[in-house]
């Protein structure tokens, strides 16, 4: 199923016509583990404190609440989704040209996400184990001139 909303998300528009899209899928336990841990050590420390700050029972609290929540059961969500896109920015990449490089992928993303949600599956958009981009692409073989644009939980 969730290679069939793969397929589905690659219907996506692309900067050039270029599809340079790739998606990786993580069921092994042990690495969905390790990447977990990447998200927790990006994010876990930003999360809490966004979650004791926001306004207690406000619709912030509960987003905060939610992404802490996630923090906590990323392991146990049976698919990790990895979109990339072929090649890298340079630092020095004007706006135009990052806007660019990234609304190549993320219209499929997007198409990936409503796939799954007519199929009875749920989603979200995350990036902080990108805090950790090098240990997660060493840990998932991804090649150097690849860059990964989220994880995407599935479940």
């Amino acid at each position: 199923m969730v290679l069939d909303c793969i397929r589905i998300a690659q219907q996506a528009p692309t900067a050039g016509n270029s599809q340079g899209w790739r998606w990786l899928v993580v069921d092994d336990p042990e690495l969905r583990r390790e990447l977990a841990e990447l998200y927790r050590r990006g994010g876990e420390d930003y999360l809490r404190a966004a979650l004791e700050a926001a306004a207690k029972g406000g619709q912030t609290q509960r987003v905060y609440g939610s992404a802490v929540h996630l923090l906590e059961v990323l392991a146990d969500v049976p698919v990790h989704v990895i979109p990339c896109i072929e090649g890298r920015l340079p630092s020095t990449a004007p706006a135009g040209n990052a806007a660019g490089f990234y609304a190549s992928i993320f219209p499929a993303v997007w198409s990936f996400q409503l796939a799954l949600r007519a199929r009875g599956l749920g989603s979200v958009i995350t990036t902080m184990h990108l805090r950790h981009e090098q240990e997660a692409a060493a840990l998932l073989g991804i090649p150097e001139g690849v860059t990964q644009v989220a994880l995407l939980p599935v479940a």
